[in-house]
């Protein structure tokens, strides 16, 4: 199935794929559907699918790969991916949306909503303003302007945590940390550089740090 023209269907319940479902043709970049679940393959070509309302309801859960030079926004509802995408644009999940990560993605995340990665990877930088949970996961560099991000067990880059962002890592390991809010280092982790802080308040507790600590 693909969509072409404005291609938006976002008032109709969603999308099961099992198949292909190509949305490169579509003359919006930004097209959209309430919700998506399957095994199949999603063709994004250089749009960023849009979905409005992913929901259990429907179905929330794909599987499969997303493939592209585009993105994919999850504007409302809860969202599952488990498999290993390959596009290479932005995922964005919104205020008041949820992403759940147990698969991988190519190229960076910017949350503002709920994210949780379990066991899974970004292959780009994150952002975070939300509430962010990572378990078992690789990420790259990790930047936190607002809200909590919590890594366990966790491989990450380069670490900034702003003022008023709260930023806690237990096990796993990072390259460096930078802090201006609240950051707590503990569970045997380590940060192989520096740990800067700006301002407000670190807290080691069990964490090895190679270089210097402030």
């Amino acid at each position: 199935m693909a969509l072409s023209g404005d291609g938006s269907i976002a008032t109709s319940s969603g999308v099961h794929d099992n198949g292909v479902f190509d949305v490169s043709g579509s003359s919006s970049a930004t097209p959209s559907i309430t919700a998506l679940e399957g095994a199949g393959s999603v063709v994004l070509g250089a749009n960023t699918l849009t979905l409005t309302n992913a929901n259990s309801s429907f179905g929330n859960i794909f599987s499969g790969v997303a493939s592209g030079t585009g993105g994919l926004t999850v504007a409302g509802g809860t969202e599952t991916l488990s498999g290993a995408n390959t596009y290479t644009g932005v995922t964005t999940v919104a205020q008041g949306a949820s992403l759940n990560l147990p698969g991988s993605i190519a190229g960076d995340l910017t949350t503002a909503g709920t994210t949780s990665i379990s066991g899974g990877s970004v292959g780009g930088s994150t952002s975070n303003s939300g509430t962010l949970t990572a378990s078992d996961a690789t990420l790259h560099d990790l930047s936190s302007t607002a809200g909590t991000a919590m890594l366990t067990n966790t491989t990450a880059g380069a670490l900034t945590n702003a003022d008023g962002a709260t930023l806690r890592l237990s096990g796993g390991s990072a390259t460096s940390a930078t802090n201006a809010g609240t950051m707590s280092l503990s569970g045997g982790n380590s940060v192989s550089g520096d740990v800067t802080n700006t301002a407000g308040q670190v807290t080691l507790d069990g964490a090895t740090v190679g270089g210097p600590r402030w």
